[in-house]
């Protein structure tokens, strides 16, 4: 299923790529939803980062909701690189939930606007293996498995276009 987002902030596309690719630790007080974000590892290769950042949501959750379903079911890592000469990011989402079923993988491009401002471009895949389903059989693996998709991918627009809203917030405020 595809990832198809696009968004615009009024910063430079130069800006907006250096706040994500550098400051996303910051960025966490704009996030509600997140306890916790951290930058795992880094690597610099002249005009390109690679990095990890773990992801632990779950912030409004009820701490004993958290402890039935458990923390993996909040928590994430993302693979990306960064380049800065072209102003992209490819990336790739892990998951231990749902014994590594869900593939999520994407591109955002920062683009410069009519308005010379940026124009954030999503672009990705999220598929689900049924077969990887292993609580669930057969025929009910593949229904839920599309039921999964339409909800992760919904859930990831959702949560793009809310980081985007945070990160320009967070803009805002540090000049």
């Amino acid at each position: 299923m595809d990832l198809d987002v696009d968004v615009h902030l009024p910063f430079l596309p130069e800006v907006v790529f250096g706040a994500c690719r550098d400051e996303i630790v910051e960025l966490k007080r704009y996030l509600r939803g997140i306890r916790s974000v951290e930058v795992i590892r880094r690597t610099e290769h002249g005009a390109v980062v690679e990095n990890a950042v773990e992801w632990h949501a779950g912030a409004g959750m009820p701490a004993p909701v958290r402890a039935v379903l458990g923390e993996r079911f909040f928590s994430w890592t993302d693979y990306a690189t960064w380049d800065a000469e072209a102003l992209s990011c490819a990336w790739r989402s892990e998951s231990t939930v749902f014994d590594g079923a869900i593939h999520c993988a994407a591109r955002d491009e920062f683009l410069r606007d009519e308005a010379g401002h940026t124009l954030l471009r999503l672009r990705g895949f999220i598929s689900v293996d049924a077969r990887r389903l292993r609580r669930l059989a057969g025929p009910f693996a593949i229904r839920m498995s599309v039921l999964l998709e339409r909800y992760v991918v919904r859930k990831i627009q959702s949560d793009f276009v809310n980081t985007v809203a945070a990160l320009t917030k967070y803009l805002e405020e540090s000049g």
